[in-house]
This record gives structure tokens, C-alpha cells and sequence, in this order.
């Protein structure tokens, strides 16, 4: 609290140590009982070196000085109408991290959402059509109605919300060659580099949130509809049914 959201001023020994005293008392709190096993000794060692390269490597994402972390594992629960079956849903999610920069000439607020993951993710346009990869729009959207109706409520009412970026980030521990540590670092960069999309046209933007609402929405009264028609995906040579286990059954 005291740094007052500053990442950029804080210097990356200052960075470095409060990770490692987070990422111990974390794991004290989870493996109390395990602290003298040579197995967690090495685990802890382990995270504390793969959250010292997140921090550093987060602290870098976008415009220096500009959007800074504003929302930190937002909880939401939603009601969505579904008026072509007359009922409800709800949606329920967390946001792990909204970045705001608020211009306040022009009355326009850029958001930028971060989702953590720990395994390959990447966002890919054709799957967000076939449904298959919703979350990050939604969660955009989301996080739109929040701030807007946040800064409604302060008396800004006019104020314009203009989506940056959505976005991925793995967390892993990337293995590279290199000849010296500087290659390494720029090497290992790459591999931990965010994937997600980025748009200088709000419009478009608002497009692709608008469809993921409507997919969203299709694919959840096809469920109430009890629909179960057999048009799996299909990209190139595999679909849904390469390894389903009920193949053999299927007709």
C-alpha cells in the first residue's frame, strides 16, 4: 500500500525481495508441515525463482507509465437473460488483473485485461468463433460494465471506456541456450512473452465482444433447448471426436 501501486518505481532488488518473502509465506501456509523435506526445499526454490522472472517480466507489459494494474482477482457473478427460452444464467468468473490509464483531456479510459495461466494458451480468432475459446472477451466485457459503472458513480459519467488489450500469460520457467546471460534473458523473453489481442480500433474491438456475448448466449440455450445435434469441431485433419471415448457408441 504504501508503494501506491508504483511498479515502475520500485527498484528490481526491492521487486526481487518481496516476491521471494510472498512466494515463502504462501508456501508456509500450504505446506507447513513439509517445510523440511528436501522435495518442497527444492519446489520452494523453484517458485521463488519462476515468481522473481513473472514480476519482472509483468512489470514490463505495455506502456511504461501509462496503464497501471488497477484490478486484482476481480470476483463477478452475473445474471444473463436468455429471453429465446425465458430464463436465466448465471455467469460467474474471476479477472485476474485489469490495467487502467485514464486520459482525463480527452475523457476516455484504456483497460487492459490479464489472464494467468499455467499451461500453453494462445488466443486464437477462429476458435473464439467456434466457441471455443470465450473467456477473454468475456471477461473484457465484464470488466467494461465494471469500470464504467464505477466511474459512473464518482460523477464521470461521460467518461469513454476504450479496450487496449486482452491478454495471456504463462507462467513457466523457460529452458534456452545462449552464449552469455544477456542472449539468455532476451531469449527467455520471447518465450515468456504475453499472447492475446491488441487493437488500435475500438470498433473491431467491439465487434469481437458483441459476437463472444451472442456465442455465449447460442450456445447456452442450445443446452436449455436440450439440442445435442453431432456437429463437432473440426481443424484439418482432427475434431472433436478423435478422442472422445464415446466414438464407438456415437451414431
Amino acid at each position: 500500500d504504501n508503494l501506491k501501486n508504483d511498479w515502475y518505481g520500485i527498484s528490481d532488488d526491492d521487486r526481487a525481495s518481496m516476491t521471494e518473502r510472498f512466494v515463502k509465506e504462501a508456501f508456509a501456509c500450504e505446506y507447513s508441515e513439509q517445510m523440511d523435506d528436501p522435495r518442497y526445499v527444492k519446489l520452494l526454490d523453484n517458485l521463488i525463482r519462476i515468481g522473481k522472472r513473472t514480476t519482472e517480466y509483468l512489470t514490463k507489459i505495455g506502456n511504461r507509465d501509462v496503464l497501471l494494474p488497477e484490478y486484482f482477482e476481480y470476483k463477478f457473478q452475473n445474471q444473463i437473460s436468455l429471453p429465446d427460452v425465458g430464463e436465466t444464467m448465471q455467469l460467474r468468473g474471476v479477472v485476474d488483473r485489469g490495467d487502467v490509464y485514464y486520459d482525463a483531456e480527452q475523457q476516455k479510459l484504456r483497460l487492459r485485461i490479464v489472464d494467468y495461466k499455467s499451461g500453453n494458451h494462445d488466443f486464437k480468432l477462429h476458435e473464439l468463433y467456434e466457441g471455443l475459446q470465450l473467456q477473454l472477451a468475456i471477461y473484457m466485457g465484464v470488466m467494461e460494465q465494471l469500470v464504467s459503472e464505477q466511474y459512473r458513480k464518482d460523477g464521470m459519467a461521460d467518461v469513454q471506456i476504450v479496450p487496449d488489450s486482452m491478454l495471456y500469460y504463462q507462467f513457466k520457467d523457460p529452458y534456452v541456450e545462449a552464449d552469455d546471460a544477456a542472449k539468455a534473458q532476451k531469449e527467455r523473453n520471447k518465450k515468456l512473452d504475453v499472447t492475446g489481442l491488441k487493437s488500435a480500433d475500438v470498433e473491431y474491438f467491439h465487434n469481437i465482444l458483441r459476437f463472444a456475448e451472442k456465442k455465449m448466449k447460442d450456445i447456452a440455450t442450445s443446452m436449455l433447448e436440450g439440442r445435442i445435434d453431432k456437429a463437432p469441431m473440426v481443424r484439418g485433419k482432427d475434431s472433436a471426436c478423435t478422442y472422445c471415448a464415446y466414438a464407438d457408441v456415437c451414431r
